[in-house]
């Protein structure tokens, strides 16, 4: 179309110069002007008409481009909504802590069924989540101490009841809107010695890997199973995520790749049954695991109430297993499920509850289905 407009341009400005070249007879040359000036008016009008169509191309072009910049602004806002903390929306470092608390007291007096006296458990949980967005590039990341100790009637120690500390830390490139690359480190672990302990006297059965007895310990009430910051869990994964859907209300992303599992855990214990006055515990192995593994993080905040929640998902299938559960291991011999909850409600906005669920199956450790679920009266702060 430009093209067009030069040319019928160029053609208008040729008619004078020709004009001038040629001598005719005055009635002619008057008939001949005429024409001319009539062919030249014309040929404004023609340009005149191609300027305005041109015109209305540049202003759809314009009128085109006007919501993809409106996305750009809605992007380069997020930080003006309330996403959950987990998430980095806010361009530089942001800093958010949250500190929760547990208390239960139950007394008993002469109550049928029940032993007489007084059982406690006090326990508390601090989580810090420094998270930073630079464009394209997002670090999230997240420190969790959890502890707690119980009391019951018939004891005279405290006992821990819960131990957890995590250390996370994530990178996100998104390159594309909804989709990008990740990497993530995990470090995991209980943070002071552990023992079980028995109102009674027991006999523990140490077995190995296998299963098979190693040692036996009669009549004693309590046993040391492992250290200080053992046994001690590593994870990295890296690969590939998709985020089809973010809004406040609910953020979804899917992830898959491969991962690599550390375990360090030589030398320690571990409760998987008792029966009666028998306490069945297996040796803990070093051991080390990569394959591909698949995720889910879906998460959200809903003003009705101050509800903010989050699920976590990964499922790994080790393709090589340093220390495997049996000499022929099953498809579900190689697989590993760990799932994150975490529910808060906060009417009070500074003042809330949550409820975090952790679940876990680890063949390598046990056989069973492990589930901790701890309730507190947290206080959120953003720093």
């Amino acid at each position: 179309m430009k093209l067009r407009a030069f040319f019928l341009f160029t053609l208008f400005l040729s008619y004078p110069l020709a004009s001038q070249e040629t001598e005719e007879p005055a009635e002619e040359q008057s008939e001949q002007t005429t024409t001319q000036d009539d062919e030249e008016l014309g040929l404004v009008k023609d340009i005149q008409k191609e300027v305005r169509d041109i015109r209305e191309v540049l202003k759809g072009l314009k009128m085109f481009g006007q919501p993809e910049a409106e996305n750009d602004k809605k992007t380069t806002n997020d930080h003006k909504i309330k996403f959950h903390w987990d998430l980095a929306t806010k361009e530089g470092w942001s800093f958010n802590l949250d500190l929760g608390a547990n208390l239960d007291l139950t007394v008993n007096l002469n109550a049928t069924g029940l032993d007489r006296g007084q059982t406690t458990i006090l326990g508390g949980k601090v989580t810090f989540v420094p998270n930073y967005l630079n464009g394209d590039h997002e670090f999230r990341n997240k420190v969790e101490v959890e502890l707690a100790y119980s009391k019951a009637p018939d004891e005279t120690d405290w006992l821990k009841s819960d131990d957890f500390l995590e250390i996370e830390s994530s990178y996100f490139w998104s390159p594309g809107k909804w989709w990008g690359l990740l990497g993530q480190l995990t470090f995991n672990s209980s943070m002071l010695p552990g023992k079980d302990t028995q109102s009674s006297p027991v006999t523990y059965q140490i077995v190995d890997t296998f299963g098979n007895p190693v040692q036996t310990i009669p009549d004693v009430t309590e046993l040391v199973l492992d250290g200080a910051f053992v046994p001690f869990n590593m994870d990295q994964f890296v690969g590939m995520y998709v985020r089809p859907l973010k809004i406040k209300a609910l953020v979804f992303e899917f992830s898959g790749g491969a991962f690599a599992h550390e375990t360090f855990a030589d030398n320690q214990l571990k409760v998987i049954e008792q029966s009666g006055s028998t306490v069945t515990v297996k040796e803990l192995e070093n051991y080390t695991q990569f394959g591909p593994f698949v995720g889910t993080n879906i998460l959200g905040v809903l003003d009705f109430l101050g509800i903010n929640y989050s699920v976590e998902c990964k499922l790994k299938y080790a393709m090589y297993n340093e220390n495997q559960v049996s000499l022929d291991p099953q498809f579900t011999d190689r697989l590993s499920l760990w799932l994150e909850t975490s529910i808060g409600l906060a009417p009070l906005k500074s003042l809330g509850v949550k409820w975090d669920m952790r679940a876990r199956i680890e063949p390598n450790n046990s056989r069973g289905f492990q589930l901790e679920s701890d309730l507190f009266l947290n206080l959120p702060l953003e720093l």
